[in-house]
Order: structure tokens, then sequence, then C-alpha cells
């Protein structure tokens, strides 16, 4: 009997250590099993945001600021928003980059092989309740994976918002942060405008210009098809609509200051803003041959000169320039002057260019390029050169029947003898 109770006692023993070995087995594979689930790195992900303090000009407002996400990885990545300590009332999203809908996470691909294949680049839009106090206000952005179990990356945020004035109603109201620009004639200048509501109620508006004469002036929405024309906007009550203004002067503007006033209106309201375009001086190189022809006649081995001129239709100084040739293999191409100062504006200066084409080039027509390069512009002439047979062939040839007459002679008068 004791021998009995003895294997018992042994059986329950090896059942006890079997089921240990057992759970510490199941918790060695649960946990290779988890850190499968969690595989990736913090460093895997990061964040760029140009702007994380912002002052609000007025109220209400959305303010809206650009998120870089940067996959780092050789693997996709799926990272989600998280925000910390919004202030109550506030609306705090992440939204596609042309506010087209809300987004809570994103898909990010490796990089590829080409420009920002690796990044995605939605925007975060803040809204302050109506009626927030003046004052600051911060919050936190994290991204984490899609499980929340990394934390890739974080940003603090400090939006201002100006003392709470009652909104003024009855008006349009029109900003821009930058209404000056300038630059040559050749841009094209765009301005944002911000229209914002403030009559109470739900409006659309007509957008018109008056720019100077032979100068061009197209609106585009300024978020989603940036080449769709507009030419009216409905903002609804208390809102703000974005409008890009592009403004192309004529190509032969002078220098100087133009003004462009642009309005927005409908039968019951209006009210216009000024944009400001001034236009610098650029220069624009021309080059040509004096009779304005495109071909020129050369011998081979033999040098020929091509009669050029340099002129510019530009407002303003091309600047230094130098020259060269592009011509066949053997060729040579020289010029009379390798380099000039500048050519002032509606100068012209001449210009020589000597081509010799190689003493082997065969009877044809040969492109040659003159080019004249210089750090503010360039031009080139494409020129079309017929070259004939070099004159030493025909001198040889002559040469060769004189030898061929005199012995037939010599030969005739030797025969004439006998």
């Amino acid at each position: 009997m004791q021998n009995e109770s003895l294997r018992g006692m042994m059986r329950n023993v090896v059942r006890v250590l079997a089921a240990i070995v057992a759970t510490g087995v199941l918790a060695v594979l649960g946990g290779g099993l988890a850190l499968a689930q969690q595989a990736g790195s913090a460093d895997d992900v990061s964040l760029q945001v140009p702007f994380r303090s912002v002052e609000v000009d007025s109220l209400p407002d959305d303010v809206d600021i650009d998120l870089i996400l940067t996959n780092h990885s050789d693997e996709r990545r799926i990272v989600r928003f998280e925000f910390d300590g919004v202030p109550a009332g506030w609306d705090v999203q992440a939204w596609q980059r042309f506010f087209n809908f809300r987004i809570n996470g994103v898909a990010i691909e490796p990089f590829d092989g080409t420009e920002e294949s690796n990044t995605q680049t939605p925007r975060l839009r803040v809204t302050p309740p109506e009626g927030a106090a003046q004052g600051s206000y911060s919050f936190t952005m994290r991204i984490v994976s899609a499980d929340g179990s990394i934390l890739y990356d974080t940003a603090e945020f400090e939006i201002t918002l100006p003392e709470s004035t009652p909104a003024q109603e009855g008006r349009v109201e029109l900003e821009s942060t930058f209404p000056v620009l300038r630059g040559p004639a050749q841009n094209q200048y765009v301005f944002e405008i911000a229209i914002k509501n403030r009559t109470g109620s739900d409006q659309s508006f007509e957008l018109s210009a008056e720019p100077p004469q032979n100068w061009t002036v197209q609106f585009h929405p300024a978020f989603g098809d940036a080449d769709r024309l507009i030419s009216s906007v409905a903002p609804v009550d208390n809102a703000t609509q974005r409008v890009n203004t592009v403004i192309a002067p004529s190509r032969f503007a002078e220098v100087g200051v133009y003004n462009v006033p642009v309005t927005v209106s409908n039968p019951d309201y209006a009210n216009s803003i000024t944009f400001t375009v001034e236009i610098t001086g650029q220069g624009e190189l021309n080059i040509s041959t004096v009779d304005g022809r495109l071909n020129a006649e050369a011998t081979a081995g033999a040098q020929s000169r091509v009669d050029l001129v340099l002129g510019n239709l530009g407002t303003d100084d091309v600047g230094s320039l130098s020259f060269f040739g592009n011509a066949p293999d053997g060729w040579t191409v020289q010029f009379d002057m390798n380099e000039v100062s500048g050519v002032g504006v509606g100068e012209t200066l001449p210009l020589y260019a000597f081509i010799t084409p190689s003493s082997e080039a065969i009877p044809g027509d040969y492109a040659v390029s003159i080019v004249a390069n210089g750090p503010r512009d360039f031009d080139q002439i494409d020129l079309r050169v017929t070259v004939t047979q070099s004159t030493i062939w025909g001198w040889l040839g002559i040469v060769l029947v004189i030898v061929i007459l005199s012995g037939l002679v010599g030969l005739f008068v030797k025969l004439g003898r006998r």
C-alpha cells in the first residue's frame, strides 16, 4: 500500500511538472507572436511640420497646417493620428491634402527610387470654437503604428487667439498674405485671396479684375483642381473660401510697378483688393545672320566667313557672352572675338564666325550650330553649310590632263618619225 501511495504521489508530481513546462512553452511562443506583431522601429516613420506655433488674426477662422510623413524603412508602414490635450470645444482633425475628406491614418510606402515616393502630405485643420477666449492653447499630435504599440513621432502645437470680437455682418472681407510680388515680365504671378463671408447669410460672389492693357488675369481654386478656371465663389455664412489669382504680364511690359485691382461682388455686397506686380528687367538674347539666311557655302579644307549679328530684345542687359560652335568631326569653328561683356537693351553687335570644313569632307550639306551662352541667357542658330570640292583637286585634275596629253603628243611624234 505504501508503494502504491508513493507511486501515486510521483505521478502527481510528474503531471504538475508537465503542466509547468507546457505553460512556459506557451508563454514563450505567445511572446514571440507578440514580438512578431510589433515588428518595426520607432525610427521607421518621421513627422515634419513647417509651422508649430500659429497666431490667428481673427475669429472664427480655421488654422490649416501642412504635415510631411516619411517612411524610412524598407516596408510599408500604416500609421494613425492621436491627439492629446486638445482644448475643450476645439475641433482638431487630419484631412486629405485638398480637404476633400477627413482621415484617421495613412499608409506610407517604402522608397522606390522616385521623388517623394515614401512620403505622405496630409493637412491638419484646427477649428477653435466660436467665442473662444483670447490666449494661447496647446495640444500634442502623436504618430503611432496601426495597433498603437509603436510611437513613431510627436509634435507640439500652440495656437494663439486674439481678443474675441463680434463678427461684422453685412460685408465681405478680402485678405492676402503676399499682395506684392516682383520678377521679370515672362513670369506668372500667383496671389491667394481669402474671401470671408460676413454678411449673415450664404452668398455667391462674382470675381473680376482690371489688369493693365495686354495683361491677363485668371482665377483658380486654391486647393484641388488647380487647372480649373472659376469666375465665382459661394461661401456659406461666416465661412472663408480661398482663391488663387494668376496674373500674367504682357510679354513686353516695361520695368515698373503695376497695380491690379480684383473685385468680389454681388448685387448686395462688394469689396476690392489690389495686387502689385513689380516688373524687373530681363535680357532676351537673339542671334541671327545679317541677311537672315540660314545657309552658307564652304570649300573642303578652306576657311569661310559667316556674318552674324547679336541683338537684345529684352528689358535689361544680357550680361557677358561666350561663343562656340557645334560642327562635324574634323571641322573648326572660330570667331573674331571669344566673348563680349554684354549686349544692352535694343543694342546689336556684329559677330563673325569662321568655318573650316575638314579637308576630307565630301561635297554635300552639313549642319553647324553657332551658340552664344551667358549666365543670364542663351541662344543658338543652326546653319546648313554646303561643301564644294577643294580647289586643289581641280588643279590636280588639270595637271593630270596636261601630263596625259603631253604623253600622247610625245608618243605620236615618236611614232611619226618611224
